[in-house]
C-alpha cells in the first residue's frame, strides 16, 4: 500500500459508459472495484483471487469467471502477477507529475 494516497482520482462519466457497454452489472460492478482500488494503491494491485473475491462482494468462482472477461476484452492487465488497467497507469503516471511540478514550486 503506498502511504501517498489521494483521496480522488478523475472521472469521466461519457468515457466510462462507452468502456462499459456490453458488459453486465456484475461485470461493471467488478470492473468498477478494481479501477478503485488501483487508484487507492496508486498502481497495480496483486492478483490475489480470495482478497479481491471478498473486496468485490463474490465468490471466487464468480471473481474469476468476470476478471477473465475483464482480461479478455482488455479492461485489465494481468502481469508479474499484478493487475492493472491502462487508463489508469496513465492517469497516475500524470497525477504523479503534476504532484511533482506542485511540490518543486512550492519550494
Amino acid at each position: 500500500m503506498s502511504n501517498n494516497r489521494i483521496p480522488v482520482f478523475p472521472f469521466y462519466p461519457s468515457d466510462f459508459m462507452a468502456g462499459v457497454r456490453g458488459l453486465s452489472a456484475q461485470e461493471v460492478g467488478i470492473y468498477t472495484m478494481l479501477l478503485c482500488l488501483i487508484y487507492e494503491e496508486n498502481g497495480p494491485v496483486e492478483y490475489h483471487v480470495r482478497r479481491l473475491s471478498t473486496y468485490c462482494g463474490v465468490r471466487e468462482a464468480t471473481f474469476e469467471k468476470v476478471t477473465e472477461k475483464l482480461l479478455d476484452i482488455g479492461k485489465i492487465v494481468l502481469a508479474d502477477g499484478r493487475i492493472s488497467n491502462p487508463r489508469a497507469d496513465r492517469e497516475i503516471a500524470k497525477r504523479s507529475h503534476g504532484l511533482e511540478i506542485a511540490s518543486r514550486a512550492g519550494k
